[in-house]
């Protein structure tokens, strides 16, 4: 049984209560037989919801890919691109979770790791670089991978602007997707081969419905607790948000 405050609180990271549960409750349906592609894993906080969740069910094969170091997030984090690697943190937190077994690191880019990844992919979690042409580049690399049927999930959906885009851009014009749902600050969709005229005014009215109430996930997440790593000027945004939230209740 998966339990948020014993399994990944100690973990650095962003993720709310409700994603890890999401995620362990996703990665728990998915047979041996498929495949679980996570692209951006850090130190490892959602890679181990997945990896419980795959130990807890079926035994999927979680893929983690991330370089670990010379990226955007790396140098915002440390200054410098090329001198904070999280691999041994990541690696150290995966066999600490006890899911080493069902986790195989691919240590590269998302584009490296495409190009060389062969199996088809039942559920992609896309929480690497957000920036607008990096989160473009992941949806076009993967997503063709995803079977029909299966899911992917985009975290941080609202706060970050690429992510919102690209995000909007799907359910505005897609006709391979549908069911879109929100968890706090994941946005998940289904792939279909072609989505129904329903569908389509489903995915529209959902584009209102989180340009509504998104802000709500992102409250979760950087006020009561869904993060513990964060750089000095977002800890002053979150004094900041925690100050107007005592004040609101």
């Amino acid at each position: 049984m998966f339990d948020f405050g014993r399994d990944i609180a100690g973990i650095s990271g962003w993720l709310t209560k409700n994603e890890a549960s999401f995620l362990y409750n996703t990665a728990k349906k998915i047979s041996k037989k498929e495949n679980i592609v996570e692209i951006g894993s850090w130190k490892g906080r959602s890679t181990v919801c997945l990896g419980l969740g795959a130990k807890d069910g079926l035994n999927a094969k979680i893929y983690a890919v991330d370089p670990h170091k010379d990226t955007s997030e790396h140098k915002q984090w440390s200054g410098e691109n090329n001198k904070y690697d999280t691999f041994s943190i990541f690696l150290r937190n995966i066999e600490n979770g006890r899911v080493k077994k069902y986790v195989e690191p691919l240590r590269m880019t998302s584009k490296k790791a495409s190009d060389s990844f062969k199996k088809p992919v039942s559920f992609l979690f896309i929480d690497g670089s957000h920036h607008f042409k990096d989160v473009k580049l992941d949806y076009e690399l993967w997503f063709p991978k995803l079977v029909n049927g299966g899911f992917v999930a985009f975290h941080d959906a609202w706060h970050s602007m690429g992510v919102l885009t690209i995000t909007t851009f799907m359910m505005l014009t897609s006709n391979r997707i549908k069911n879109p749902r929100l968890v706090d600050t994941l946005i998940i969709f289904q792939k279909t081969a072609n989505n129904s005229l329903l569908d389509r005014v489903f995915n529209l009215l959902f584009v209102f419905y989180r340009l509504l109430f998104g802000w709500i996930g992102s409250v979760k997440m950087h006020v009561l607790g869904g993060t513990n790593e964060t750089s000095t000027m977002n800890k002053r945004f979150m004094i900041f948000l925690k100050l107007a939230y005592s004040k609101i209740r």
